[in-house]
């Protein structure tokens, strides 16, 4: 079965949206730098709600394991310095 991420985005002026997205990495890390740039995320597993990590914008803060972070810096610093953009795949939940 695969897995899941619910991304909450915490805006500026306090508002909140919901997203989800898929398990690849290269997605995940598509999002936070995406939905980053408005904003502060909450990424948690979809099934079980376990924190997953957060960030500052579309930079790591806390990541819930040292194996996990390792995977996701790669596709992150890639696309930080904006090398291979293009859109993400998620859906926001109304």
């Amino acid at each position: 079965m695969e897995k899941y991420y619910d991304i909450f985005l915490t805006l500026p002026n306090g508002e909140e949206e919901w997203y989800t997205t898929g398990a690849d990495i290269n997605n995940l890390a598509m999002c936070i730098v995406n939905l980053g740039k408005r904003g502060d995320l909450l990424v948690t597993e979809s099934k079980t709600g376990d924190f997953v990590l957060s960030t500052f914008g579309f930079f790591l803060n806390r990541v819930a394991s040292p194996e996990f972070r390792e995977k996701i810096i790669g596709p992150l610093l890639r696309l930080q310095t904006f090398q291979k953009q293009k859109p993400a795949a998620m859906v926001r939940v109304e």
